[in-house]
């Protein structure tokens, strides 16, 4: 496990401002793969629209973390 620590001496206010972005961005995240894992359906259907990990990191510039979550249903929809 990668942990990182960051710590910031400066007399920077913009700093919370783009934290609450990107807090922001997760949630709309979360739930936008809650929806898809829920909504889409027949479950199999999902695996259409969502690109290969691959083309998702490369293609899209995705983190691979972030690109790891939204496959999460496909590989589900692989088990089941």
């Amino acid at each position: 496990m990668i942990l990182c620590r960051v710590v910031i001496n400066a007399d920077a206010p913009y700093i919370k401002m783009v934290s609450k972005q990107f807090d922001s961005c997760h949630g709309t995240l979360l739930r936008y793969v809650e929806f898809l894992c829920s909504a889409v359906t027949p479950a199999t259907s999902h695996a259409l629209l969502i690109p290969s990990l691959d083309d998702l990191v490369h293609q899209c510039h995705l983190d691979p973390e972030v690109s790891l979550f939204l496959y999460v249903c496909v590989c589900y929809v692989g088990l089941i």
